[in-house]
């Protein structure tokens, strides 16, 4: 595909900017984040009907923390009036998400549409514009992939670099829709990136890694967890020189295990649908935010900054690249730590440590007596941005018994989401597991104060 003039000279300019303030140094990027937070507002004032009402009393001389916080379902409540291209309408972009067929596919020809339910339960739909889409590429290209040090990225290039990544493929998930819209663009990049369902059949996705043998392995923290045991059973037999793990939080003791059955290097990763890019693991393991693109402002329980070193209740994203859905002081709902100090490898960007989701791996009972592992977001992958659904929470009371609370704007919401988990079950040898409706509504964790989308229950 030849890029087209404008397009080209868009993506050399950021990846000159990238490649550029490579190392972070703090006074060229904060002086280029403060011109971008303000040409961003000015454009979202002058563009987004929203943001002309929510910022009317807006100064001239403005800081970002002067701005008012924004939250997902607020926005979703007007992304007509939120979006700043007109002739984007909710109603239309759900037809494109409805279609499987569209997945990775551009929406008016312009933008790449994905959805999130992130760890709150409550849906997104997000658009990503062609400057999002070259600021995205140029991040990892010239941060990402160099920050994993010259002789792991030297081995990767050897044995192939082929990716397997771990998600959730049927529906227009952040991760599927950017991967799969990078496969339709380039030959080489279809060969070298193949996606494998995490609601397959453990043993179907053992027998296709083993055909691919992949030099990287990405995707979910529990489904490379799942994967490691039939690795050290001798089951599956790969060889990655780096696993990258992603959308959950993993423990220490998982990390070893995933290091142990693959002999790899293990990196976390930090990212959303909102900014998928939004940090790099450095060599040495720690999580730089690409604050230049994008800005974390970690906040507690009442919205208040928290200093660098304290766990923050949630975090303020602003995304200084996306265009058309401006980003700006967006409740992600995660919990974070700042690090106080520069990292020892060099480079200036802030790193932080991410709690992440912490939902509970399902351990369910077949009929034969055997025990059937689900991994948390596979799950939820399977019954998210079911029509009605406002918020849902599945919670594992028996070794064959799972209760739903699902705070519903329809009647029918249950009834779908009934079936749609039930028949996910069946799918994995599960049909006499018992899904029933718990009365009460999904509820917050007591120590995070953020909601578990899948939780097993304790027993009194």
């Amino acid at each position: 595909m030849v890029a087209q003039p404008a397009a080209w000279g868009l993506t050399m300019k950021t990846h000159w900017q990238a490649w550029r303030d490579r190392r972070g140094e703090r006074g060229r990027v904060l002086s280029r984040q403060r011109a971008r937070i303000t040409e961003l507002v000015c454009f979202a004032r002058a563009n987004s009907p929203f943001y002309r009402a929510h910022y009317a009393d807006l100064t001239r001389d403005f800081r970002l923390t002067d701005l008012p916080p924004t939250s997902k379902p607020e926005l979703m409540d007007r992304f007509d009036e939120w979006v700043t291209d007109p002739a984007v309408r909710l109603a239309e972009v759900e037809a494109h998400l409805a279609d499987p067929a569209r997945i990775g596919t551009l929406f008016r020809d312009r933008y790449l549409v994905s959805t999130t339910s992130g760890s709150s339960g409550q849906r997104a739909v997000v658009l990503q514009d062609e400057r999002m889409r070259s600021v995205s590429t140029a991040l990892g290209a010239l941060r990402t992939m160099p920050a994993l040090g010259p002789g792991l990225l030297r081995r990767v290039a050897a044995e192939g670099g082929r990716m397997a990544s771990l998600v959730a493929t049927d529906g227009h998930f952040g991760g599927v829709a950017t991967a799969e819209f990078q496969r339709s663009r380039r030959a080489s990049r279809a060969e070298r990136l193949r996606l494998f369902s995490v609601h397959a059949p453990i043993a179907e996705t053992v027998a296709e890694l083993n055909e691919y043998q992949p030099t990287m392995l990405g995707g979910y923290a529990t489904a490379q967890v799942a994967l490691a045991h039939e690795q050290l059973a001798g089951r599956l037999r790969i060889a990655p020189a780096l696993v990258t793990t992603g959308g959950e939080a993993i423990p220490a003791a998982d990390r070893e295990l995933l290091a142990q059955a693959f002999g790899a290097e293990v990196r976390n990763q930090y990212g959303c649908s909102e900014f998928m890019l939004l940090t790099f693991a450095c060599a040495l393991d720690r999580l730089h935010v690409n604050d230049d693109w994008a800005v974390l402002e970690p906040v507690d329980e009442r919205g208040r900054p928290v200093t660098p070193g304290m766990p923050s209740t949630s975090v303020l994203l602003t995304n200084l690249a996306n265009r058309v859905q401006p980003i700006i002081r967006y409740d992600l709902g995660d919990a974070v730590t700042v690090d106080a100090d520069f990292c020892g490898c060099g480079r200036q960007f802030p790193t932080v440590r991410v709690q992440g989701r912490t939902n509970d791996l399902l351990a369910l009972r077949a009929p034969d007596g055997s025990t059937v592992r689900l991994l948390p977001l596979a799950v939820t992958t399977v019954v998210d941005g079911l029509p009605g659904v406002r918020r849902f929470q599945i919670v594992q009371t028996a070794p064959d018994r799972l209760q739903v609370r699902v705070a519903a704007t329809t009647e029918d919401a249950w009834p779908l989401l009934r079936d749609k988990l039930c028949g996910y079950l069946a799918r994995q040898g599960l049909g006499t597991v018992d899904v029933s409706l718990d009365p009460r509504p999904p509820e917050r964790d007591l120590v995070t104060g953020k909601f578990k989308l899948v939780l097993v229950a304790k027993a009194d």
